[in-house]
């Protein structure tokens, strides 16, 4: 599943005025139970349920292209040291130049999530520059949970 959350936070914040009144400012990816996310302090892991306790879950997306759990497992380990992408983030905040790569030396919330579904073959989202209300958007328009 995607999960479209709202973090509270400074960082969560700043990013919550661009939001388009949605309440969404975080990606993250849930399998099995497990909440993975790209967040400041870099990749984490919690469960669903302890994920639920902290932040707010805006929407859950299921109805997604279906990947293998070890693919995204062994995906997760390679990039566990990966840190927080902070120029794409603000760049994309400042509408300036926002980069084209999706480099693995560093990704912000949006990338992780989607480079666990390229890394498998999907690509799912239309473009390298979407904010994470916009994700939330195309999933309900492209993927519609049933």
């Amino acid at each position: 599943s995607i999960l479209c959350v709202h973090k509270k936070g400074f960082f969560g914040k700043i990013v919550s005025i661009f939001d388009n009144g949605t309440g969404v400012n975080h990606v993250a990816f849930e399998i099995n139970g497990i909440v993975y996310e790209m967040d400041i302090d870099g990749i984490s892991a919690r469960t669903l349920e302890d994920y639920e306790k902290h932040f707010t879950i805006v929407s859950r997306h299921n109805n997604l292209p279906k990947l293998e759990y070890w693919k995204v497992s062994d995906y997760i380990r390679s990039v566990k040291h990966t840190k927080y992408d902070w120029l794409r983030s603000i760049l994309w905040i400042l509408r300036a130049f926002i980069r084209k790569d999706f480099s693995e030396t560093r990704m912000n919330c949006v990338q992780f999530v989607e480079n666990i579904f390229k890394n498998q073959g999907h690509w799912i989202f239309p473009n390298k520059n979407l904010h994470p209300y916009q994700i939330q958007e195309f999933l309900f328009n492209n993927y519609p949970n049933i």
